[in-house]
């Protein structure tokens, strides 16, 4: 199994409905329409170049490193903690 992540940029979508009137007009203009955002997530869900490859952070369709933050032990320890008390997993 593996598992990585990617960062589509900001998509279109009715979350910004409710957004100020200047935000709404901002977001519209740079950002992207979800049937091209979306390209990305397919070609990488389903592409033999990233079979038996994981934690890799896409952006678009390159590869980029991700923040330090992302490889804090001690956050990834926090995160872990948080989600099983969430979950009621161990």
């Amino acid at each position: 199994m593996s598992a990585n992540v990617i960062h589509p940029g900001l998509v279109k979508s009715a979350l910004m409905k409710e957004a100020v009137a200047p935000v709404r007009w901002l977001t519209s203009l740079i950002s992207t329409a979800p049937e091209i955002a979306a390209k990305a997530v397919v070609y990488y869900a389903s592409s033999p170049e990233v079979e038996n490859k994981t934690g890799l952070f896409f952006k678009g369709r390159q590869v980029i490193e991700s923040s330090a933050y992302t490889k804090d032990e001690a956050v990834q320890r926090r995160l872990w903690d948080v989600s099983v008390a969430l979950t009621g997993l161990e």
